[in-house]
């Protein structure tokens, strides 16, 4: 049973049509944060530009597997007692898996991400979030050849948290959307 199994899937996988993706992305990315703190819940909203691009396997030119990497400086604007908008940055990195229709010119994904973000805050140091893991679901319309404008939703809880250094023992929640253009060619 076990030697019919592998032959199967050897002989899938020698006539698969695969392929290798290389996909930049360069987009927009909204966020919302909520984190606690000994005073209570507190929240901030981050814009801001990002790059970034997968790089993984097409098989049978509908279905892809890739490694995804997105980052960049946001502006943050926290909500409370501080009232300054703020320099930052974000990283997200993880994997996708996802469908490219034959009939239609759709795509579809879901994926899993480790992520971390920081905010410079001048008169106390950097807020730094680290040790998030999620979840992103995305969308994907081809308009020409090769650009797609894309639409990913983000949700993600990060472990830990730490201000000017000092580790807090609280926990954040990171839920957003990214706005994309991508050319994904599969050579």
């Amino acid at each position: 049973m076990k030697l019919l199994l592998y032959s199967s899937i050897f002989f899938f996988l020698a006539h698969a049509k695969a392929g290798l993706l290389i996909e930049p992305v360069v987009g927009y990315n909204a966020t919302k944060v909520e984190y606690d703190n000994a005073s209570g819940t507190f929240g901030t909203g981050a814009i801001g530009g990002v790059f970034g691009g997968r790089l993984g396997l097409t098989i049978l030119d509908t279905i892809f597997i890739a490694g995804d990497y997105i980052g960049g400086d946001l502006s943050w604007e926290p909500e409370g007692a501080i009232n300054q908008e703020l320099d930052g940055s974000v990283q997200r990195v993880g994997i996708s898996a996802g469908i490219d229709m034959p009939v239609l010119p759709i795509r579809v994904w879901a994926g899993y991400f480790e992520s971390e973000f920081s905010a410079d805050l001048p008169s106390v140091g950097e807020y730094l979030f680290e040790n998030g893991d999620g979840i992103k679901a995305g969308i994907g319309f081809t308009f020409l050849p090769i650009i797609d404008i894309n639409f990913e939703y983000y949700s993600a809880e990060y472990d830990k948290y730490s201000i000017a250094g000092v580790e807090q023992n609280f926990k954040a929640v990171d839920k957003g959307a990214v706005v994309s253009i991508s050319a994904p060619f599969s050579l």
